[in-house]
């Protein structure tokens, strides 16, 4: 038996089985270097996504803010955002007129009392 095996030996007999692939890595330094390359690299692949994404959506909202106060692309932001305001305003309304019909047909199935 070669001194290798026998600290192997030694290894999975002072650890769990569930560590046995750990005391494998061990033995095999360079397929532990392997495998943590391997994660090494899968990570930082995922921090360079993440970090570019950032730098995409920070790009996009800069522009966006710089169309919005140079008056658009097409210089029609007041008209858009008077059009969004007037929506906005009609949606409000309706629902409320809603909510009020609402009330009425309520009322007088809870007695009439009012909170």
């Amino acid at each position: 038996m070669s001194e290798f095996e026998t600290m192997q030996e030694k290894l999975e007999s002072l650890v769990p089985k569930e560590m046995a692939g750990a005391v494998n890595m061990l033995a095999h330094p360079v397929a532990g270097a392997a495998a943590m390359s391997a994660l090494g690299l899968g990570v930082a692949s995922h921090m360079l996504g993440v970090w570019m994404g950032t730098l995409t959506g920070l790009a996009e909202a800069s522009q966006r803010l710089a169309d919005a106060q140079a008056g658009g692309p097409d210089g029609s932001s007041a008209a858009t955002l008077a059009k969004a305001r007037a929506r906005a305003k009609a949606l409000m309304e309706q629902a409320q007129a809603e909510a009020r019909t609402a009330r009425q047909t309520v009322q007088p199935l809870s007695g009439g009392t009012k909170r």
